[in-house]
């Protein structure tokens, strides 16, 4: 067969499947052949044809044709879909044609795709809340896809979300999510924000809308915040002196803990280190190219050791084989005989010096 005779073919059975469409869609209007009555919640009557609706939706395939009581029946009560929103999904199935998606209809009109299990209009609706998600609608959309287990505009909406976390949290939908949520975004290390105060201030923000049901909260979303990567002085002047902080024992204990760790002295309880804590994505503490290395390996002077270790403060734009480090945080690599050289002695960072020299 040739490619003419075949794209001929093709054609007539669009123009057939068009004309058999029409006709129905006539009958449709003049409710001639109805074998079925969709009647919605406030009596308002939609007459079809069950062999179309079933081609066009699995939900009356199974209901028609799968051996459902409501086969034998004449009139099937529709919940949870309005009448409009109901004559809009018949109309489409009979003549492929869908009104024009707006925000003001989009959420009920993919509430009766999803009813009736219609693809095509559940991807056009999904489409049409992906190019609209904006700081201020996306924990909505979230919401939308969430209840509708839409699984890729969910992660959509929570990607869009960490990258915009600091604009998003001004909006007051944001004071409304829940901890479950709130509690996913601040373990992602793709939460974007430079400074980690501004984690902790949004966090506190999120307690004080509701206080009275959600200061019991505030010490597991305060363990999530990485206390370990903001300034000294802000954690002694402006955290541990936030109200909320300082009358919850064990916020403060958390608070102090992450203080001892800048203040760790040569001979002090191993127990004062904080460990592993990963800078995120924009973190201004930390240069880019370490923010994917949990460990720099580094050697006392003079010493034979060689061991493994996170250096906070080093990183803090004062990168220098110079510099002494007066607070590091030790990874769990770190053998204990290293505390006990002095303590003021300089670090020497091989990961310079290794690529220069092999014999170092």
């Amino acid at each position: 067969m040739s490619v003419v005779s075949m794209d001929y073919s093709k054609f007539e059975q669009c123009q057939h499947y068009h004309s058999s469409f029409t006709k129905l869609n006539e009958l449709l209007k003049e409710e001639t052949s109805c074998d079925i009555i969709l009647k919605t919640t406030n009596g308002n009557e939609i007459h079809a044809h069950k062999y179309v609706l079933s081609s066009c939706s699995e939900y009356f395939e199974r209901m028609f044709i799968g051996g459902f009581v409501e086969s034998t029946k004449d009139i099937i009560h529709i919940k949870d879909i309005d009448y409009k929103i109901l004559k809009y999904l018949v109309d489409y199935m009979y003549t492929g044609k869908l009104i024009k998606i707006t925000k003001n209809n989009v959420e009920a009109i993919l509430n009766g795709a999803d009813i009736f299990q219609i693809k095509k209009v559940q991807r056009r609706c999904v489409k049409f809340l992906s190019k609209t998600l904006r700081d201020d609608n996306c924990l909505m959309i979230k919401n939308i896809a969430d209840l509708r287990l839409i699984t890729d505009l969910s992660d959509y909406c929570l990607k869009y979300t960490l990258k915009n976390f600091l604009f998003i949290s001004e909006h007051i939908s944001f004071m409304g999510i829940d901890i479950t949520y709130l509690k996913q975004l601040l373990e992602s290390d793709d939460l974007s924000a430079k400074y980690e105060e501004d984690v902790y201030e949004v966090v506190i923000k999120w307690v004080k809308h509701d206080e009275n049901d959600r200061k019991h909260s505030l010490p597991e979303l305060l363990n999530l915040v990485r206390l370990a990567l903001i300034q000294e002085h802000i954690l002694e002047q402006e955290i541990k002196s936030e109200p909320l902080i300082y009358s919850n024992p064990e916020c403060l204990k958390i608070v102090t803990k992450v203080i001892d760790h800048f203040n760790f002295k040569n001979g002090d309880s191993l127990s004062k280190i904080i460990k592993n804590v990963k800078p995120r994505i924009d973190s201004k503490k930390f240069r880019n190219k370490f923010r994917n290395r949990s460990e720099v390996v580094c050697k006392i002077p003079d010493s034979e050791h060689r061991s493994a270790i996170n250096l906070l403060a080093y990183f803090d734009n004062r990168v220098s084989n110079n510099t002494d480090i007066s607070k590091v945080e030790w990874d769990k690599k770190m053998n204990e005989i290293n505390f006990l050289e002095n303590w003021n002695e300089k670090w020497e960072d091989l990961c310079s010096t290794d690529e220069e020299s092999d014999d170092d």
